[in-house]
């Protein structure tokens, strides 16, 4: 090998100087090993690898790999393959291809069969490299060897193994029990264990094999088992036997077991836990236990108790225990005392574990612990006793209110486990005779660990002041035992009741909405404020504009500076917009009203302005719509719907409606209404005949029409223009029809009836207006023609009348002066101008009747009538006259004779008279008689 490191050394030397450039081995790694057979197995095998590297020069083309024999069969050194150090070329072939100045590795596999000696065995193994120039080198072969050891098992000694045994309650008759052996391998092959042999085994004792390890590494120990069964005959004390193990090479290893068995009294208690229940503070109680001699083959002579876990508040003994006698498979009853400590918390639960075991060495305790538990109970006392406060706010008004009332609860509390009995409870407020407590509600009795509720009920007058005072409350309970530190007997328990005087300011109306406000009209508006409670004024009393527009639109005409309590006072605004404002756009102001001592309110006041009210109109025109029908009604519907549209492209700001169209649609729809209900008339005059009161509305609607026509035409609203066209057309239709109407009755008048001078006057004016409103210029002017030469001829005979009448009046005053006497305001002539009066009253009376003949001539009916029945009045005085003068003249013919006679009489008389006074007849008493 040193010969093969020298001549590598020389070949870099010359190659560096440049003089010579040959192959030669770099690096014979792992070219040497070791395999290791195990004498354990006869049919074990071992291999590995060797290898060596070398490099080639320049020009080099390919390699061969060859190697000599081995003289032996059980080791075999067999060619693996060869690659390139850093490429990625490999292969098995030993013949292949190579590169100039390249490393290489070859490797060959060495495996040696169990049957190989120990001893070392090699192989050399050369490589043969061409070059392209045709020359042939073979750099020093490598020997590659492999050293083969067999590995040996030897046991090491094994220790003599001890175990005890117990017999102890529930193992029955038979004690089971297991025992290990440790078993050393101390060569360097593994062991294969085959067999353990156990003998010198006692009576009363039976051991079999556990389980022995199979295989045991050199150097490793392992453990064998030993399974012993032990009757209950056995004695006391200590049992021996001997095992003996055997590996697969026949070497073998002995060693002795002991087994030392144990029979001890056990103690049982049957019980888990053990529960003593409630005991009060500072007290002590007692209970029972039942102990037991379990394991049945030693009796127990005294029993140890030995407390695992306790509590400090309390503690706990068991009299007699230690000397307690148990017989074997016995039973014996101990007694339990609990002393609870005077400092012990309230319903603690007081718990110990006690084990218990016989009073010996090898005693075997008791089979678990048992817990020992008791609840400490506490007395009734106070634990908690406390008043709510009670604040009473005048928030109602005081002439509304006498007394105001709130509750507050007292919650005492039973801290203790027994029921405490309430003797006596009072209430109430020493300090302020206005106010009063009373006990309204509460128990009796307060069971154990609850809470009692007492309900007071606080009143206080509203006439009281303002503060704070002090409930009281006298609370005595009966408690049969005092707590430790607890507070017993009778308490006072104080709370507060507190009095607030509440200022409320009240708006009585927030919201003001004005709603839709004509531009230049104007509006007032109030509002109410008040304190509403009565009990102080407003303090710092204020109302302040917050919000709204700056333009003057709105102007405060009332605004209170203070505001006492219980007293109201008015806020008013008035409201009148400018052409400046912006249409159908909602103005809001806002104002707070408040003060240092109330929540401030705001009065939100809101105004739209409007050009006009559109909303009443549109109501109009559709009231006058659904009640008509026919055109009528389609210009009314038709003109209301416009206006919505109008209003709707207004407010919206849409299409080219200006405000000039609110002039002009305002105009044509009190246009329309008018045309609507004039028409309406007119139709139902000439419905019921009455064609001359029509006229007139018939005019009026016809006039409305035009103011119509002329206020649509200058509408700058496409849309709207458009839609009046059609309301122009319905309401053009309606007046033409009824003109048509009108125009025919009146020809019918003129054509077929018998008119009157002043009737066919009248007849051709009226159809003159008719026809000019139908349009017919020429025609209507002829009728006015005609119509005035009616009235030129209608004048000349009432002139005529007129002169008529008055000369038959002043012929009437000529006859009241010359012909008649008025005895009593009664017309008469005298005898003697019978004739006057004849030729004059005829006079009168054709003067008359030339007048009246005039008169209706005319068709002056009112004026005929009237002098007809003054012809008819006069020609009646007349006739009374005449007859009166007739019969007067009669009369006093008549009277006049009736005096000539009654003259004639006298004479008589007065001559008889003076014949008796002649003669004395007069004295006799028949002569008056006959006389």
């Amino acid at each position: 090998m040193r010969k093969h490191a020298s001549l590598a050394l020389v070949v870099v030397c010359l190659a560096v100087a440049g003089v010579v450039a040959l192959p030669g081995i770099v690096d014979a790694q792992s070219s040497s090993v070791t395999l290791e057979l195990q004498a354990a197995d006869d049919s074990d095998t071992d291999s590995a690898t060797v290898s060596y590297t070398f490099t080639t020069l320049e020009n080099a083309t390919s390699a061969t790999i060859s190697e000599g024999s081995v003289y032996s069969s059980d080791v075999n050194f067999e060619f693996e393959g060869w690659e390139e150090i850093g490429g990625a070329r490999s292969g098995n072939d030993k013949n292949f291809r190579v590169d100039g100045r390249t490393n290489y590795r070859v490797t060959y596999t060495v495996g040696a069969s169990s049957d190989a000696s120990e001893r070392t065995y090699s192989i050399d193994s050369s490589v043969d490299i061409q070059y392209s120039d045709g020359k042939n080198e073979n750099p020093p072969s490598e020997t590659l060897s492999a050293t083969v050891e067999i590995l040996e098992p030897e046991f090491g000694t094994i220790v003599d193994e001890s175990e005890e045994g117990t017999f102890e309650p529930d193992d029955g008759s038979t004690l089971e029990l297991q025992a290990g052996i440790d078993i050393r391998n101390s060569g360097d092959g593994y062991m294969d264990v085959e067999d353990i042999d156990i003998s010198g085994t006692p009576r009363g004792l039976s051991v079999t094999s556990g389980g022995l390890p199979d295989r045991i590494d050199g150097g490793d120990t392992e453990i064998g088992v030993l399974d012993i069964e032990v009757e209950d005959y056995i004695s006391e004390g200590e049992h021996s036997f001997s095992v003996t193990v055997t590996d697969s090479l026949g070497n073998s290893e002995s060693t002795t077991v002991t087994v030392d068995i144990s029979k001890p009294p056990a103690v049982g208690t049957g019980q888990r836990t053990v529960d003593l229940g409630e005991i009060l503070v500072g007290e002590n109680g007692e209970g029972t236990l039942t102990l037991t001699e379990r394991n049945g083959y030693t009796d127990i002579d005294g029993v140890e108790a030995s407390v695992t876990s306790g509590d400090s508040q309390g503690s706990i003994s068991f009299p007699g225990l230690s000397s307690r006698n148990i017989r074997t498979g016995g039973s014996a009853t101990q007694t339990v005392e609990i002393d609870v400590d005077g400092n012990a918390d309230q319903g603690e639960q007081l718990e110990w574990d006690v084990s218990f075991s016989p009073n010996a060495d090898d005693g075997i305790e008791a089979e678990e612990e048992v817990t020992f538990t008791a609840e400490v109970l506490y007395p009734p006392y106070y634990e908690e006793l406390s008043m709510g406060d009670s604040q009473l706010v005048f928030d109602e008004p005081r002439s509304e209110t006498d007394e105001f009332t709130d509750r507050v609860t007292v919650d005492l509390a039973n801290g203790g486990d027994l029921p405490m009995e309430l003797q006596n409870v009072d209430a109430g407020v020493p300090n302020n005779p206005d106010i009063d407590a009373e006990i309204v509600g509460g128990p009796s009795t307060i069971g154990p660990g609850s809470t009692g509720t007492i309900t007071v009920e606080v009143l206080a007058s509203s006439d009281s002041s303002a503060g704070s005072w002090a409930v009281e409350l006298d609370l005595t309970a009966n408690e049969p035992t005092t707590a430790p530190g607890e507070q017993t007997g009778s308490v006072t328990v104080t709370g507060n009741v507190g009095i607030e005087h509440e200022t409320e300011l009240v708006v009585d109306q927030t919201s003001v909405d004005v709603g839709e406000l004509i531009v230049t009209d104007q509006t007032d508006e109030t509002v109410n404020i008040r304190e509403r409670l009565g009990y102080q004024a407003v303090a710092g009393f204020s109302i302040r504009r917050v919000a709204g527009p700056q333009e003057g639109w709105l102007t405060v005409t009332q605004e209170p500076e203070r505001l006492n309590s219980g007293q109201q006072k008015t806020f008013g605004v008035n409201i009148q917009f400018d052409t400046t404002a912006e249409l159908y756009t909602t103005y809001t102001w806002e104002f707070d009203v408040g003060g240092t001592n109330v929540n401030t309110s705001t009065i939100t006041i809101q105004a739209v302005p409007e050009p006009v009210n559109f909303a009443e109109t549109i109501t109009e025109l559709e009231d006058a719509g659904a009640g008509t029908s026919g055109e009528a009604e389609t210009v009314a519907l038709e003109m209301a719907a416009a206006l919505g549209e109008l209003e709707q492209l207004l407010q919206e700001g849409d299409g080219d409606a200006t405000r000039g169209d609110i002039t002009q649609m305002v105009t044509a729809a009190r246009s329309s209404l008018l045309l609507i209900d004039t028409a309406g008339e007119a139709q139902s005059l000439m419905d019921e005949g009455n064609f001359s009161q029509a006229q007139r509305p018939l005019v009026q609607a016809s006039s409305a029409f035009n103011t119509f026509s002329v206020a649509v035409e200058d509408v700058s609203s496409s849309e709207i223009r458009s839609r009046t066209a059609e309301i122009q057309a319905s309401a053009e239709t309606l007046v033409s029809d009824l003109i048509e109407r009108q125009e025919s009755h009146y020809l019918e008048e003129l054509e077929e009836g018998d008119p009157t001078m002043l009737e066919e006057a009248q007849t051709k004016r009226e159809l003159a207006r008719v026809t000019e409103l139908s349009g017919n210029e020429q025609r209507a002017a002829e009728l006015r023609e005609e119509a005035q030469n009616a009235f030129n001829s209608y004048s000349e005979l009432i002139s005529d009348g007129n002169e008529e009448l008055i000369a038959a009046r002043q012929l009437q005053d000529e006859m009241d002066e010359d012909v008649f006497i008025s005895p009593g305001g009664f017309r008469l002539f005298l005898i003697s101008s019978l004739s006057t009066y004849n030729a004059e009253s005829d006079r009168v009376l054709e003067r008359y009747d030339t007048a009246i003949e005039n008169f209706e001539a005319a068709g002056a009916t009112e004026r005929a009538e009237v002098a007809a029945a003054e012809r008819a009045d006069i020609a009646s005085t007349y006739e009374n006259a005449y007859l009166a003068s007739i019969g007067l003249g009669a009369a006093l013919g008549v009277a006049l004779l009736v005096f000539i006679l009654w003259e004639i009489r006298a004479l008589y008389r007065y001559r008889l008279d003076a014949e008796d006074a002649v003669t004395g007849d007069f004295l006799l008493p028949w002569a008056e008689t006959e006389s």
